[in-house]
């Protein structure tokens, strides 16, 4: 057995060994492809924007397909929920949905408290500069549309 007393002698001793990649087969990995894919076919062959364009679609009508699913598990739907990539789309549109309501949720606390230790005329004001603002912006954008 080899003492492998400091880390430099432990890293040396790792670089001694030849490290293959591991690849699997073409077969296996046209298997693993159509298991993943399945559901949606022609998916692969699209290209990135359109892709891009999917994947957005599933991911934002996710609260719709997870009612659908609910109702009706055996639907087209909901069969189509079951598979690989639909399950990892809708846990990831369900974990950026929680962090978009935590951090909403978060900026409101801090408004409410930078608001509960103000005057009730600077919040006043506050609220009326940032109104103005926002329909100063709407006008400038509407009147860029209309001309």
């Amino acid at each position: 057995m080899i003492s492998l007393r400091t880390e430099s002698d432990f890293f040396k001793h790792l670089n001694s060994f030849t490290v293959f990649q591991f690849v699997a087969h073409p077969s296996i990995q046209q298997m693993l492809a159509s298991i993943w894919y399945d559901g949606l076919p022609g998916f692969r062959r699209k290209p990135l924007p359109q892709k891009l364009i999917h994947i957005s679609y599933i991911a934002l009508m996710f609260p719709f397909y997870c009612m659908l699913y609910i109702i009706a598990p055996n639907s087209p739907t909901g069969k189509l929920m079951r598979k690989p990539l639909f399950k990892f789309l809708m846990h990831a549109s369900s974990y950026l949905f929680f962090l978009r309501k935590y951090s909403q949720m978060n900026c409101l606390f801090d408004f409410l408290t930078f608001v509960s230790t103000r005057k009730p005329l600077e919040v006043q004001i506050m609220v009326i500069t940032v109104v103005s603002f926002i329909m100063l912006l709407d006008t400038n954008i509407f009147h860029q549309h209309i001309s």
